[in-house]
C-alpha cells in the first residue's frame, strides 16, 4: 500500500467523536478551589478531499470552592464548559501523527449560572443581593481561570503523536507533549 493509502486508513479510524476515558483531577491548578475535575471531548471531521479537517475540543469542568465574604463563608459548586475549534493536518514526516492548529477567536467559556449552588457554611442560603454578588464574582473569576487553564492544556495538544484506534475502533490512544503523556478516549456512539 502507498503512504497516502496508509494515511487515509489511519485517518478513517479516528474520524468521529471521542470522550476521555477518565475524569482528570486538576485541583492543583486552582489554589482557590477545594476541587476541580475535567473531562475532555474531541471531535475529528475530515474535509471533502479527506486530507485534513476540523477538530473541536471541549472540557467540562466540575468546580467546588469555599469563599468568604465580610459576613460569612460560602460553599460554591458550578459547572463550566470550555471549547475551541481548529484544523487538524497529518504530519508529513509521520503518518500516525497529527498537527492541530486552533482558532483562538473560537474559544468559549460557558459557565452554568442557573446550575450554580451557593450555600453558607451554616447551611442557609444567602440573601438575593448577596447571591447575585457571589455568582457574578465567581463567573468573572472562573471565566478568567478556565481560559488560562484551557489554553495551557491546548498547547499540549498542538502535536498528537502515535494516534491509534484500538478495540475495533472503539478506543483512541495517542501521546501529547509537555510532559509526554499517553491519553485514552472512547468513541461516542452516534
Amino acid at each position: 500500500t502507498s503512504r497516502r493509502q496508509r494515511q487515509m486508513c489511519i485517518r478513517d479510524r479516528y474520524i468521529g467523536s471521542w470522550v476521555a476515558n477518565n475524569q482528570s483531577d486538576i485541583t492543583s491548578q486552582f489554589p482557590s478551589a477545594s476541587s476541580v475535575t475535567s473531562v475532555m471531548s474531541i471531535d475529528f471531521a475530515d474535509n471533502e478531499q479527506k486530507t485534513d479537517g476540523v477538530v473541536n475540543i471541549s472540557n467540562v469542568y466540575d468546580i467546588n470552592e469555599t469563599t468568604a465574604s465580610a459576613d460569612s463563608v460560602y460553599n460554591i459548586q458550578l459547572k463550566a464548559t470550555a471549547s475551541i475549534s481548529g484544523i487538524w493536518t497529518p504530519d508529513v514526516d509521520d503518518s500516525d501523527d497529527l498537527l492541530l492548529t486552533f482558532d483562538n477567536s473560537s474559544l468559549k467559556i460557558d459557565i452554568d449560572r442557573d446550575g450554580m449552588t451557593v450555600v453558607q457554611d451554616n447551611g442557609n442560603a444567602p440573601s438575593a443581593a448577596c447571591l447575585d454578588s457571589i455568582v457574578n464574582t465567581a463567573v468573572t473569576r472562573w471565566s478568567r481561570e478556565l481560559t488560562r487553564a484551557f489554553r495551557e492544556e491546548l498547547s499540549r495538544y498542538s502535536v498528537i503523536n502515535d494516534i491509534e484506534a484500538k478495540n475495533e475502533g472503539k478506543m483512541l490512544e495517542f501521546e501529547i507533549q509537555s510532559p509526554e503523556t499517553e491519553v485514552y478516549f472512547r468513541r461516542v456512539e452516534p
